[in-house]
């Protein structure tokens, strides 16, 4: 199975173990206090399912002719691997935490729900760069923008030399949105396909 596969697989996988995303809409949505948004951060974080993924990434997607995230192969250096997933991982979720407290944004994703594909993809994907306020209004995703590209420069102090560099830096930026833009198609379309496959598993639900 080639990575990318493998890659949708472990976010399908990851998505299992999480379950799936709250249908949150625009309409329903209450505004977090800045105590709820650190819990929802911190779910990111240590979350069973965002551990569990983070620890299958770094054992399948970052292992290479070059061991695990280029560190080595054996036990040892994917315990390295991991380690620097972690921490880029709380890098990206501290700053997005604080950009999105200071300026009161929702970190949650308001799911659309209806209307054509068309419309749900491209509404999806422009959360990658637009963020719901707690007024309920609509800014610029600060929160996202800017924690992937804390982490993703500062992740030349910590991963293997063969990573380090600015081009690296603009490849991990690269890599950093295109998840974020697959993280907010699930949010929008995950609730759609779990709702199908119950309705299988348990028909009359």
């Amino acid at each position: 199975m080639g990575k990318a596969w493998t890659g949708v697989l472990l976010v399908v996988v990851g998505c299992l173990a999480v379950g799936a995303p709250a249908q949150n809409s625009p309409q329903t949505l209450l505004p977090l206090t800045v105590g709820g948004k650190f819990e929802y951060f911190a779910n990111d974080l240590f979350g069973p399912g965002h551990l569990a993924a983070r620890a299958a990434e770094a054992a399948v997607l970052k292992h290479g002719t070059n061991g695990f995230c280029d560190y080595g192969a054996g036990l040892n250096h994917y315990g390295r691997c991991l380690g620097a997933e972690e921490i880029s991982a709380g890098i990206n979720g501290s700053v997005k935490f604080g950009v999105d407290a200071l300026l009161r944004a929702d970190p949650r994703y308001a799911r659309l729900g209806h209307g054509t594909l068309k419309r749900r993809i491209g509404y999806s994907l422009s959360q990658v760069f637009l963020i719901r306020t707690d007024r309920g209004g609509t800014a610029f995703n600060f929160g996202n923008v800017a924690g992937i590209l804390t982490q993703s420069g500062l992740d030349n102090l910590y991963c293997a030399r063969s990573e380090r560099g600015w081009r690296h830096s603009f490849a991990r930026v690269g890599t950093g949105m295109g998840t974020s833009a697959l993280f907010q198609l699930l949010g929008e379309f995950w609730p759609d396909v779990a709702h199908g496959v119950l309705h299988r598993a348990l028909p009359g639900q």
